[in-house]
């Protein structure tokens, strides 16, 4: 029997709308396979450009020091502390020492592109757009991302390229009010890129204020700052480092707490806020 609305109880479910299996939403095959359809656009596109060039280079290097404190252990540069990408250096180093620097720089730039991938395909998916247009759309953002300073959110193997996939997943699930998981997403982009997960966690609170006002429940908001406090902790951890390594610093008399460390001088007790040059004060490890 065919009810009111005309629509029979039997009746298929759209292929956009999530399968749920006991109670979770399971991801559909449109979006999976838009999700791979993205992913191999932009391997195609950027997996071998720029290898092991630039910045890179350096992430990974940082990396596998981080990991390794026996490899180099007498750089200074690589024993400048950057736990604010712990995170990344935890994944990277580990996969630039079992494989190398070369292939291990390949398979981070596919983790990143499948990830990217996936988290983009959240916004095609809704869209309507098919895979092929979805991955024609990638591709072409792909050829040119950056509007002003260079900047990009796909491509080499640094902590940037997770940080914009966990960001962008981070907006799928406030679009879907799904509170946790927004402020699980939005704490794993700023424990893989400060700059990156801190803006995006600006404009989501921006959005958030936009459309509800000052209306905002502390029920949604309760489960949103417990999943970004679980996630953001190696770079909140980092950042209160930081700051009380500088602080520590300024309250050190001038040239009082200079030692001397294998045959090099460190002007103050904290390695990680001064360079291994006697008299000299270094400005600090970037945040890129």
């Amino acid at each position: 029997m065919t009810p009111l609305n005309g629509t029979s109880p039997t009746a298929t479910s759209s292929p956009l709308s999530p399968v749920s299996r006991r109670g979770a939403e399971l991801p559909t095959p449109t979006r999976w396979r838009s999700a791979l359809a993205i992913s191999l656009v932009v391997a195609a596109l950027c997996l071998f450009d720029g290898n092991l060039d630039g910045n890179e280079a350096g992430k990974l290097a940082l990396a596998r020091q981080a990991v390794d404190p026996g490899w180099i252990p007498g750089d200074w540069y690589l024993n400048d502390s950057q736990g604010y990408q712990w995170l990344f250096q935890q994944l990277s180093g580990r996969v630039v020492g079992w494989l190398g620097f070369g292939p291990g720089s390949l398979l981070l730039r596919l983790l990143g592109y499948g990830l990217w991938g996936w988290a983009l395909a959240g916004f095609t998916v809704p869209l309507g757009l098919p895979p092929a247009l979805a991955a024609l759309a990638a591709g072409l953002f792909s050829l040119q991302q950056g509007v002003v300073a260079a900047e990009w959110m796909v491509g080499s193997a640094e902590p940037k390229t997770f940080a914009y996939a966990a960001l962008l997943l981070a907006y799928t699930a406030w679009r879907q009010r799904r509170w946790w998981p927004c402020g699980l997403y939005s704490g794993l982009a700023c424990s893989f890129h400060l700059l990156v997960g801190g803006f995006g966690v600006l404009s989501l609170a921006g959005l958030t204020l936009l459309r509800a006002g000052w209306r905002w429940r502390r029920p949604s908001l309760a489960p949103w700052t417990w999943g970004f406090l679980l996630a953001a902790l190696p770079a909140l951890l980092a950042v209160v480092e930081q700051l009380l390594g500088g602080a520590a610093h300024r309250r050190s008399p001038p040239g009082g707490a200079c030692r001397r460390r294998a045959g090099s001088t460190w002007c103050c007790a904290i390695p990680t806020t001064c360079c291994p040059a006697a008299g000299r004060r270094a400005t600090g490890p970037g945040w890129g």
